[in-house]
């Protein structure tokens, strides 16, 4: 299946992708393009978005908008991050992030496919139920349960090391590392354990992988990016309190 199509020419400059500080989807080729090294970074422009991805606007300049989305020089386009992290480690193979044997590399995509299928899908609810005056109570147990087995089938399937995979990093490391960040940095919003507490290989991995330069830089992205965006929003909802406020007062 194809994942790639023309674009307007207005695009046609240097790869340009379309990625945000915090997305565990957009973080993960962001995370590949670093491990590549400054080579690559070079190529590669990264492009946040002029606003919320579905707008009108940004609809209509790009139908199918999502972080990230890979513009490259010939015009075409690549979706799915895994599609893109493949693209990445095939364009530059030094250094690989494909293990070297057909069972490691066939472990690497299913941990991938793991961590996207077991463990950000019911992530991602619980990111749009942050607010607990909003959110449905339900929706949240249930993926809080969905979010638990799904760490359960990575405990099961994780080697014990301080990589995902092969004794290095390879793109099953740039699929875990931002999706346990952001699940140890929402929990607390859901009065949660923390996923490691009962799983000692993942516990082990985490701190072992975090001594990786590439990992702490993206890391430190991260947590510098969210808790800007925090402090925007807070600003946000404060200045929106204060016009509430005055136009009662009139």
């Amino acid at each position: 299946m194809r994942v790639c199509r023309p674009v307007d020419r207005k695009w046609r400059m240097t790869m340009r992708m379309l990625n945000t500080g915090s997305s565990a989807w957009g973080v993960r080729a962001r995370m590949a393009i670093y491990a590549k090294g400054e080579a690559l970074e070079r190529q590669v422009e990264l492009v946040p978005p002029r606003g919320p991805l579905n707008m009108p606007d940004f609809k209509a300049e790009f139908r199918f908008g999502r972080v990230p989305t890979l513009w490259l020089e010939d015009g075409f386009i690549l979706q799915e991050s895994e599609a893109i992290m493949d693209y990445f480690d095939d364009l530059q193979p030094d250094p690989p992030l494909k293990p070297d044997t057909i069972l490691d590399r066939a472990r690497m995509r299913m941990l991938i496919r793991l961590t996207d299928g077991s463990v950000l899908n019911h992530l991602s609810i619980l990111f749009r139920s942050r607010n607990p005056l909003t959110r449905d109570q339900a929706a949240v147990d249930a993926a809080l349960l969905g979010l638990a087995d799904g760490y359960d089938r990575l405990e099961y399937h994780m080697p014990g090391g301080d990589y995902a995979i092969a004794g290095r990093l390879t793109l099953a490391d740039c699929t875990l590392v931002p999706t346990i960040w952001l699940t140890l940095d929402f929990l607390p919003f859901f009065d949660a354990p923390s996923v490691l507490l009962t799983r000692p290989k993942l516990a082990r991995y985490w701190q072992a992988v975090q001594r990786d330069p590439i990992v702490a830089r993206i890391v430190s992205e991260m947590s510098i990016h969210l808790r800007a965006a925090r402090a925007a929003r807070i600003a946000a909802e404060a200045a929106e309190q204060a016009q509430s406020a005055n136009m009662l007062s009139r």
